[in-house]
């Protein structure tokens, strides 16, 4: 999936809601690979692992691998956890 710099991820919906970070900005911040910012964005977007493998059209193993370099990069452990740092800069860098 190619994307221009800076361009967000995911389904284009905007209803009003903050919208997560850039993948370039994610790739920058949190030191993660262009594939691993993606699969972040969508997640925070509130899409599955099984929805991220067919949007992406990789494994299911492959984005759960993703997902765990995503986590050990960022310093948490949980979803949840990744998307307060998407939304709003809370975790591994959000006190540097």
């Amino acid at each position: 999936m190619k994307r221009s710099a800076g361009e967000t991820v995911g389904t284009g919906k905007h209803d009003g809601r903050p919208q997560p970070k850039p993948v370039e900005v994610l790739r920058r911040s949190c030191g993660l690979t262009r594939a691993e910012a993606t699969v972040a964005t969508l997640l925070a977007e509130a899409h599955t692992v099984t929805e991220v493998a067919a949007l992406l059209g990789v494994s299911v193993f492959t984005v759960r691998a993703q997902v765990r370099s995503i986590y050990a990069k960022t310093g948490v452990n949980r979803q949840a956890a990744l998307v307060r740092l998407l939304f709003r800069g809370e975790g591994a860098d959000a006190g540097k």
